[in-house]
């Protein structure tokens, strides 16, 4: 770990020497108690400290006709992980709406505007309102199981329209390593109308797993510059995970945020022993980059989550 914290005070350092380079680190921390009742009945302690740092180390180089080249790569500890853990670089290119990424890159589906927009507390998870599917994320430390993975990315954005296209190769090299897996393609589109913002995603062969097809449709309204309401659909994939409908909100009154959702889903799994899964989250402002939250949820095996702490950005 001294290692790794090294090398970063000397990255810090020699970025101005760079005239035509830019070199930054930014990330964020989050600390609290998690409450789990799913642990509690396998047998482990239901309350635990939860702890996360995130550093994000953004390297690159402006050409003389626009053309931005850059790298990025991601290290992060977890409270309950042996080891801070590197992930694999992010390359891309952009040029003024465009960007193309190479390598470890944000797929279209687990990059899809308003997918996540469920989650609550500090430790932002949503047991009814995310994706019950697999599928290919970003990744913020390795890639485990599959070494050889990679990933190709185009997006084109503004701040009302963006679209995007990803292709993830579990297996570039044909190692083995990826088994039976398949590449992932997925694809994302988002459109904001006034107050309205629409946004729709597919992940064809989610995570590798040929006829793992995920479909997302959503769309939020803002009421006004306090309220802000919206429907999340989840087509997620295999037939016996059904489709999730989540209807949530948020709303500002002072420093304090209350958000919350409530979800259905239609599928019939093992585990699963109701249709409805529900939470609620309270945030408090303590400046523009750090705030205190808690929030309970219950999934759909009738599982409680909740949690209480503080996130800090930089």
């Amino acid at each position: 770990m001294m290692k790794f914290f090294s090398m970063i005070a000397m990255t810090v350092a020699l970025a101005p020497c760079a005239a035509l380079a830019d070199v930054s680190l930014s990330g964020f921390g989050r600390f609290g108690m998690t409450y789990s009742e799913a642990k509690k009945q396998g047998g482990e302690s239901s309350t635990f400290l939860q702890s996360r740092l995130r550093l994000e180390i953004d390297a690159s180089v402006e050409t003389d006709i626009g053309l931005k080249f850059g790298a990025k790569t991601w290290v992060q500890g977890d409270h309950n992980s042996p080891s801070w853990g590197f992930s694999p670089a992010n390359f891309y290119v952009e040029y003024e709406n465009w960007s193309l990424e190479i390598g470890n890159v944000l797929p279209a589906f687990d990059g899809a505007l308003l997918l996540k927009q469920t989650r609550l507390g500090v430790h932002a998870v949503s047991v009814g309102g995310d994706p019950l599917g697999d599928f290919f994320i970003l990744a913020y430390r390795g890639y485990g199981r599959l070494p050889d993975r990679t990933g190709v990315a185009l997006n084109y954005g503004t701040r009302n329209f963006d679209v995007k296209l990803s292709v993830v190769d579990p297996d570039q090299i044909g190692s083995g390593t990826g088994g039976d897996l398949t590449r992932e393609v997925s694809a994302s589109v988002f459109y904001r109308l006034n107050d309205w913002e629409f946004s729709a995603a597919t992940a064809q062969s989610g995570a590798g797993v040929r006829d793992n097809d995920l479909y997302f449709v959503g769309t939020r309204y803002k009421v006004n510059d306090d309220l802000r309401i919206g429907l999340n659909i989840n087509d997620n994939g295999f037939a016996e995970l059904g489709t999730s409908y989540a209807l949530y909100g948020d709303y500002k009154f002072n420093r304090f945020t209350l958000g919350s959702y409530v979800a259905y889903n239609d599928g019939d799994w093992a585990e699963k022993v109701t249709d409805s899964s529900y939470g609620v989250a309270l945030r408090y402002d303590l400046g523009p980059s750090v705030f205190l939250a808690a929030s309970v949820q219950r999934d759909y095996e009738r599982m409680t989550l909740a949690d209480m702490g503080v996130r800090f950005d930089f």
